[in-house]
């Protein structure tokens, strides 16, 4: 009865052990998947940070163009009297 009782528990213990193994697998996928997938998603946000900083830059560039034609004007013809 014991060693019936002794296989019992080790064939127990094995299907536990497989179903554990076959648990962290699935659950290691998902987390491979999710962070992939946030890891593009995060490449995205940057495209659009970058898209955002070479917009400013340009109305910057647009302003300080603007600045020197009035400072040119301005230099030129003083105001009358």
């Amino acid at each position: 009865m014991g060693v019936i009782r002794g296989v019992a528990d080790q064939t127990n213990l094995q299907f536990c052990s497989e179903r554990a193994a076959a648990s962290m697998q699935e659950t290691l996928g998902i987390a491979q998947e999710e962070g992939a997938s946030n890891v593009v998603r995060a490449g995205e946000l940057l495209e659009e940070i970058a898209e955002g900083i070479a917009n400013i830059s340009d109305r910057n560039i647009q302003v300080a163009s603007a600045a020197e034609e009035q400072s040119l004007v301005a230099d030129r013809d003083p105001p009358q009297r």
